[in-house]
Formats: C-alpha cells, structure tokens, sequence
C-alpha cells in the first residue's frame, strides 16, 4: 500500500505548483504558511514599524515598501504583548494625522487586535509536545483563520516562563503550527543580544538573541538599525535591510549597499521614496484637519490678539495646505503665510 505522504514527482504538476502559483505573499519574501522575523535594538522603533508594515499590509499602500506590487488589501490580526492595547491605541492615534480618511477607513475595516496575551508556550516540557496543541495556541488559530497576516510583538511576550535559548525548539514548532493550521503568514518582533546591539555590523540570518533553531527554518528576516555614515558632515539614518531573504530576487532585496532609509512623521515610521506616491491627493484624515485648525487659531490669537477666524476663509487655508506634500511636517501658519524656505 502506497504512502499518502509519497507524492511522485512530474514536471507538469511542479510547474502548476511553483511559489509563485501556491503561496499568497503578505509581503515579498513572506507568504501565508510561513514565519519571518523583525529584528533590532531596544528602543529604535520596531513596534512603530510593525504598525507601518501593518498599515502597508490592510491598506494595500506602500508606507515601507514590503507589499508586492499590485497587492490587495489584506487582513491583519495585531498581538500587542509588550504594549498591550491602550498603548497600541495611543501609537495609532498618533500616526492618524498623517493618514487620509480612506486610509483610516481600511485600517478600521482590516485590522485587529488579539486581546489574549497567555503565552504560546506550554510551561510543561512532556506536555507541550503532546499531539493535543496548547490551549493559548488552538485559540489563537481558531482566531486567526480570518486573516491573513499575524504580528506578534514580542517573541518575548509568547515565551512565557522559557528562555530564548531552552524554548527554541517548541518556539519553531509552534509557529509552524500556527503558521499552517490557519494558512497566515507570521511576522515576529524580536531583540538582539546585548553585544549585537553594540556591534550592528555584526548582526547575522540568525541574529536575534536565542531561538536560533526557529531563525534558521524561517526563510525572512528584516533588521532596523541606526547607519552610521563615516562621514562627518552626514547624518545618522534609520534603516532596514533584509538579513533572510531566500525567496526575494536579489535585485528586490534591501542590503547594506541599498536599504531603505526611513523617516518619522509624527511617530510614524514611513519611506518617503514610496510613501503618497501612488495617492492622487494627500489628504489629512479628519483628525488632522481638527488638529490643523485648532493649531492656526493658536498661533493667530499669539500673533494678533483674541480674534474671530472666518470658518469659510479657514476652510480654504486647510484645503491650500493639505495639497502640499510637507503638510504632515510643518506648521501650519508657516505653510500657509511664510515662503517654503522657512522651516
């Protein structure tokens, strides 16, 4: 009797079955089924960046420049384990001055929380490679059948009572788990060592602290880091670059030579070389025009005295300043009154 795991091998099959043909990718170099990896030192910024990635992914827009081009918008479920939700709120709160409506729109419409921060974990070594799967883990699947992509932030967070290095092995097989039980793809934020955040150079395919095991099976991994330019009269950039990339061509993968500098506005982390490029007007969500106008009124009544502001004329500055791309950046007063020279 035949093995139903035997699968003889035809040339016709495995060309209906390449990556591209069976693998829906979340983002270049990640697919549904699969788990990768955000990598960097403590407080450079990963959580706001697992946010933009989040946001690329719902919106189907290029805030980082991750998503596959001519994607479709894609369903996110978000595991806040370090910040938990009030925290995430006020982070996203934050970043919604720089998004438009429609873009708000589809992060309400797209986007959720996992409001369950058990870890994954089994804290029994015999129990938790039993075929019976771990509680925290069945519920997380069953939930995460309706989406598309997975963030866990931190793999610290889900660990639970297991160090980084005893826990490597129930970490990898857990994420599979999840990874293929609910068809998602997985993105994990992770920490580097204490002497790699020292030495950034340094850091490798397997770079994060531990879970060496888990970062040798997955096949992406991207790093933020702070580069530091020999020269002097250059500026320190923050950067991310792929150190995994074996299902990226070469030519679409971010190196040393050729990462992707990213910039903040108002705590949101973008690339500006992609970000806005493929909206037809950037306009300020709602939240930014009321933030907007209530910043003018300020500045006018601390420039002029106790003043009325026609709401019509009022209407107009917002509507003038919302069509020049540096909106997000500067104030509003000097955007509308002042040359563009000034800051």
């Amino acid at each position: 009797m035949t093995s139903p795991f035997v699968v003889p091998f035809s040339f016709a099959k495995a060309k209906e079955h390449t990556r591209d043909k069976v693998i829906e990718e979340v983002f270049v170099g990640l697919g549904k089924g699969e788990f990768g990896f955000l990598l960097g030192p403590p407080n450079l910024g990963k959580s706001n960046l697992s946010l933009s990635l989040c946001y690329e992914a719902v919106t189907a827009t290029k805030f980082i420049g991750l998503i596959p081009d001519h994607a479709k918008p894609k369903k996110v479920l978000y595991v806040p384990y370090e910040d938990k939700l009030a925290n995430t709120n006020t982070r996203i709160i934050s970043h919604s001055s720089v998004l438009t409506e429609h873009q708000c729109q589809l992060i309400e419409e797209n986007f959720a929380y996992y409001n369950n921060f058990s870890p994954l974990l089994h804290i029994f070594a015999n129990q938790s490679h039993s075929e019976e799967l771990y509680q925290p883990v069945k519920d997380l699947i069953e939930a995460a059948k309706n989406f598309d992509l997975v963030v866990l932030d931190t793999a610290r967070g889900l660990l639970g009572a297991w160090d980084e290095v005893k826990g490597d092995s129930l970490f990898r097989q857990t994420m599979n788990d999840i990874a293929s039980k609910a068809d998602v793809a997985i993105l994990i934020n992770h920490h580097l060592t204490k002497v790699q955040s020292g030495k950034l150079d340094d850091v490798n395919s397997t770079g994060g602290s531990g879970l060496s095991t888990s970062q040798s099976e997955s096949k992406f991994h991207i790093f933020l880091y702070t580069d530091r330019p020999k020269a002097q009269d250059k500026k320190e950039r923050l950067c991310i670059k792929h150190t995994k990339h074996n299902y990226i061509k070469p030519d679409q993968a971010f190196t040393s030579a050729n990462p992707i500098t990213i910039s903040r506005h108002d705590n949101l982390l973008i690339n500006a070389a992609v970000f806005g490029k493929n909206e037809k007007i950037i306009e300020p969500s709602l939240a930014s025009k009321t933030k907007q106008r209530e910043k003018f009124v300020s500045r006018m009544q601390d420039e002029v005295g106790d003043v009325e502001v026609d709401k019509e004329v009022m209407n107009n500055v917002l509507t003038e300043a919302s069509k020049k791309p540096t909106a997000v950046n500067l104030d509003i007063f000097d955007l509308v009154f002042m040359n563009d020279e000034n800051p």
